[in-house]
């Protein structure tokens, strides 16, 4: 089960895990076992796809102002490229201060604590 960035903070530093802690409650309550995988991208606009979870909006808006943060499948300088608001680009990771002050690695590490 993808745990989605887009659902747990919806602003900046302020994460809400409910949602998420009711179905571990569920789970358990079964006598299941599950198996989280932490998603920084969005979800939803393929073909089979039955949920729609986008980046925070807060990163989008980021990327309203600053759409070069988005993963685009070819370099600027030689022909325009195609944006994906699904997720950012590499180049990105490592870009302090671009997400409200945060990097995105860091606003990932603070996602898995």
């Amino acid at each position: 089960m993808p745990s989605r960035w887009g659902a747990v903070e919806r602003r900046p530093r302020r994460y809400d895990w409910s949602g998420y802690k009711q179905l571990f409650r569920l789970v358990r309550a079964l006598g299941l076992k599950l198996q989280v995988v932490m998603s920084f991208h969005a979800c939803g606009g393929n073909v089979g796809d039955n949920a729609q979870i986008p980046l925070p909006q807060w990163v989008l808006q980021v990327g309203d102002t600053d759409p070069d943060i988005f993963f685009t499948d070819r370099p600027r300088d030689v022909f325009p490229g195609q944006r994906n608001r699904e997720c950012l680009s590499f180049f990105a990771d490592e870009e302090p201060g671009l997400l409200k002050g945060r990097s995105p690695m860091q606003c990932y590490v603070e996602f898995m604590r």
